[in-house]
Order: structure tokens, then C-alpha cells, then sequence
């Protein structure tokens, strides 16, 4: 059975991971961010310099809903994506690390989900609650920065 290994962060108690060989590096948001002047619809967060390169920071509550706005986000993901010549960065609450699992543990989403959920991944934590973790499909996730940016 081919093996996954997903990177798990958080956001405001809830799971998401990413496919590992996309997140290029994990940086604590002690750079300050940079807001931008203009930023139609609200999906970027704004810039970093990152080792002299001019890195966007993508508004994660943009797509993941409101109520991310108000989260604490200590964390920057640096994800790239095929065919992206520099990373983009997403602001999240915490990271979990790096999970490995066989391919059929993620069910696949439902016909009522956003394109750019790729998957759930349901695991049983101690005490026999359940916890998900939503697989985001990337590809799909950022191409809801650049229609917003576009239209």
C-alpha cells in the first residue's frame, strides 16, 4: 500500500494537512508582515522578506472561513506548489508535524465539499474520541488566491 506523508497544522482547533514534499520551510511570525495597500477581496495577508526575497502571505481565513481572522497565527508554512518558481506562505495557528499513513485512510470528500478539500483523514486519539483532519488539495486551495486576485 503506498504511504502519504502529510504535514498537520492548525487552525482554531481544527486539522488540516498538506502533502509534505509542499511545505518548503516553517518559520515562527516574528517577521513582521507586511500589509498591502491594495488587496482585492481581502485574500492576502501581505509580504515577508525571506532570506532577501520577497515572500506573499495568503489570508488562510479567506478560504477556510471568518472566524480564522481572530485566531492567533505563531506560524508560517512556506508551501510550494508544481510549477510555482518561489513559495507562497499561509499563516496558521500551530503545527503538528509530519504524519504517515497508507493512502486508503483518506476518505474522499463529499460531493457538497469546497474544491480545495482533497480528503479527510479520521484517526482515533486517546480516550476513543475522534479527531479529522481535512487533506487540502493545494493546487485547487491556491487557485482561490489568484481568481480573487484576477476578479
Amino acid at each position: 500500500m503506498k504511504k502519504l506523508k502529510l504535514f498537520v497544522f492548525k487552525m482554531q482547533g481544527n486539522y488540516f494537512a498538506v502533502p509534505s514534499g509542499r511545505v518548503r520551510e516553517i518559520l515562527e511570525t516574528q517577521q513582521r508582515i507586511k500589509p498591502l495597500l491594495y488587496n482585492r477581496g481581502g485574500a492576502l495577508e501581505g509580504l515577508i522578506n525571506h532570506d532577501g526575497s520577497i515572500v506573499t502571505i495568503l489570508n488562510s481565513a479567506f478560504v477556510l472561513g471568518g472566524q480564522f481572522d481572530k485566531v492567533k497565527k505563531d506560524v508560517l508554512l512556506l508551501l510550494m506548489h508544481k510549477g510555482m518558481e518561489k513559495p507562497v506562505g499561509i499563516s496558521v495557528e500551530g503545527v503538528e508535524g509530519l504524519k504517515v499513513i497508507e493512502e486508503n485512510k483518506v476518505y474522499p470528500p463529499g460531493e457538497n465539499s469546497p474544491k480545495f478539500v482533497g480528503g479527510f483523514l479520521k484517526e482515533e486519539k486517546q480516550g476513543g474520541r475522534e479527531r479529522v483532519i481535512t487533506v487540502l488539495n493545494l493546487g485547487e486551495f491556491l487557485n482561490l488566491f489568484i481568481e480573487a486576485q484576477a476578479s
